[in-house]
């Protein structure tokens, strides 16, 4: 049985935490959301994973903290060259 990766496939991009992962932390935790666990995340940050979903024609998002909702809406709403706007294109070009 296999993982359901939320970006559809393994994926190693840019740590925007300012940290440079391996590989292995990318693939293993990165691509499941939720990494509280990586040294890099700031205290602050509003979220710990984004979940991106189509619903009625309309491209979602659902940011997670501590595994409940903090904050969700239409990706026509991201501003861009946010760190949710690049993930939504990456969410975007995984699906075609």
């Amino acid at each position: 049985m296999g993982f359901r990766l939320p970006l559809g496939a393994f994926w190693l991009g840019e740590c925007s935490a300012g940290g440079d992962p391996d590989e292995r932390m990318q693939l293993d935790e990165c691509n499941f959301g939720n990494t509280v666990e990586c040294p890099h995340l700031p205290e602050d940050r509003e979220a710990d994973a984004v979940r991106f979903d189509v619903w009625r024609g309309e491209t979602l998002f659902v940011l997670e903290k501590d595994h409940a909702p903090v904050r969700w809406g239409s990706t026509s709403e991201v501003a861009a060259g946010t760190a949710l706007h690049r993930q939504w294109t990456a969410w975007t070009k995984s699906r075609s």
